[in-house]
């Protein structure tokens, strides 16, 4: 068994802004395992809200791999056993667990001379519609972002506490499209409520652009806090708000869905989200890798939750992943290889929204010109 950990600086085309900040780059850890001549490719996407950092994700994985020797995956479950057993000693991290969970799910299918996607679902990777992400941008760029973007049948907008009422009414004069609105936990409970009330009246009156979602509204621990009379008048809100969507479904309105992404946890505690989440944004980086992701969707669907597969700021070889898990999700926001200038990697195209990836075996992705992260 051989393996190499890299670091590799990316850059987004346009600085790439949150409620929490901005991003100018981001340092991603790649994975490449070699075991009995055949090699994998993995990737993480650290993120430092959830705790990690691109260096110690690459510390935990050298560690572990150094002191472990893998034979080759004969089935999806040696898989799974391989990663549930790692996640042990390389907790917290979960973004080092996903790095390993898809280097052997590429190895496996290679070994099979197969697609992940057909290992999984059985049938090749079928193109997946996306949204594409505004970050918080400024009044003066929206002219250039617009036309950037605007042959996508979805857009995804980032809004903080306040401002975003102008870029709302600025695209509804001149979008057809879609549009969901990430707040990443920024809003106030009244400015929610007051957000509610105002979708509402679109609804009623049939105006204004679609509305697709709104997703982590509040912070994790402010839904936590809520009172239950809190609860009843938001749940009160999106009923009639999806009663007044039914009412002219010939539009093909969105409904009166609150998707939670920060406030998603362990597996075991999904359910605590119903009281007042609609569905789920499920990250591979996030949740331990394309085998955890599948549990995810497996018991949301159960639980009659909507699911979406998102992304961090994430080259081919986890949008690759990512699009495997969507094959089965209600939605996609997986553009997080399109907001980036290069990567090392090709087998990957993303075409008015729709995301395709060149016939192939595993994980589909091949080294581009610039060669293997060193």
């Amino acid at each position: 068994m051989l393996f190499e950990t890299s670091l590799v600086e990316l850059e987004p085309v346009i600085p790439f802004a949150i409620a929490r900040g901005t991003k100018f780059q981001v340092t991603n850890v790649f994975l490449q395992l070699q075991i009995e001549g055949i090699r994998g490719i993995g990737e993480a996407s650290p993120n430092a809200y959830y705790g990690e950092n691109a260096q110690d994700v690459k510390l935990r994985l050298d560690r572990w791999l150094t002191a472990h020797t893998l034979p080759l995956p004969r089935s999806i479950e040696d898989i799974y056993q391989i990663t549930e057993s790692a996640a042990v000693d390389l907790a917290p991290s979960r973004s080092a667990q996903c790095a390993l969970d898809l280097a052997l799910w590429d190895i496996y299918a290679k070994s099979c001379n197969q697609s992940v996607c057909e290992l999984v679902w059985g049938h090749k990777l079928k193109p997946v519609l996306s949204s594409i992400t505004w970050g918080l941008t400024p009044f003066e760029n929206w002219e250039k972002q617009f036309a950037l973007t605007s042959s996508s049948p979805i857009l995804k907008i980032k809004c903080a506490g306040s401002g975003y009422t102008e870029l709302w009414e600025w695209l509804s004069a001149r979008y057809t499209g879609k549009i969901r609105l990430d707040a990443n936990g920024a809003w106030s409970e009244r400015q929610l409520i007051d957000f509610l009330e105002s979708w509402l009246r679109s609804a009623q009156v049939g105006k204004g652009v679609v509305l697709d979602f709104l997703e982590q509204p509040l912070s994790p621990a402010l839904c936590q806090n809520l009172t239950a009379q809190s609860i009843h008048i938001i749940q009160n809100l999106k009923d009639q708000i999806g009663t007044a969507n039914k009412e002219r479904s010939a539009q093909n309105r969105g409904g009166a869905f609150l998707i939670a992404d920060e406030s998603l946890g362990p597996l075991k505690e999904i359910e605590k989200l119903l009281p007042f989440y609609d569905g789920i944004n499920i990250k591979l980086t996030k949740c331990g890798g394309i085998s955890p992701a599948l549990l995810y969707l497996q018991k949301a669907k159960a639980l009659g939750l909507k699911t979406m597969i998102g992304c961090m700021l994430e080259s081919e070889v986890l949008i690759a992943a990512g699009m495997v898990v969507a094959q089965q999700a209600d939605y996609a926001d997986l553009d997080g290889r399109w907001l980036l200038k290069s990567t090392p990697w090709e087998g990957w195209d993303f075409k008015n929204g729709s995301m395709y990836m060149e016939d192939g075996i595993g994980l589909q992705v091949r080294m581009g010109q610039k060669g293997a992260p060193s």
